[in-house]
């Protein structure tokens, strides 16, 4: 019984262990220079702010790939539309991907060259963004 006990109390240690070592993922938020039409962010973006609150977030997607993101993280980018020569590399992990959630209201990456590429980059997961002109709106390689 003291057995059973000790063995129990001991997976009931690791288990807690294991659970608050995990590492949380981080949502974060980008933003033009204007809340017009707005849903994820309540003020213009800025590359000093560190994006990780919807009242401060970064400008431009590049700013926010320039930290390390996980599996599971989130990408917040509000309506708007952003510049070209988006690089992403990262990746998230099967079942758990990195997620760039785009505004219903329109999120729209334009310019020139290539607009977003992604450089041996796995699980990831888009929505509602839209890559107009260049020579390439979306590059996987």
């Amino acid at each position: 019984m003291k057995s059973r006990l000790w063995r129990l109390g001991v997976g009931v240690c690791i288990a807690w262990v294991v659970a608050t070592t995990t590492a949380l993922a981080t949502t974060y938020y980008v933003n033009d220079n204007s809340t017009n039409l707005d849903v994820y962010t309540s003020s213009a973006g800025n590359d000093s702010y560190a994006g990780t609150a919807s009242n401060t977030p970064k400008a431009t997607l590049t700013s926010v790939l320039t930290n390390t993101l996980a599996a599971g993280d989130v990408i917040y980018i509000d309506t708007g539309t952003y510049g070209s020569g988006v690089v992403i590399t990262q990746s998230g992990a099967a079942g758990n991907p990195i997620r760039f959630v785009g505004s219903t209201n329109g999120t729209t990456f334009t310019g020139s060259g290539t607009i977003v590429s992604l450089t041996s980059a796995n699980y990831l997961w888009f929505t509602d963004i839209r890559a107009v002109g260049g020579d390439q709106g979306w590059r996987f390689q």
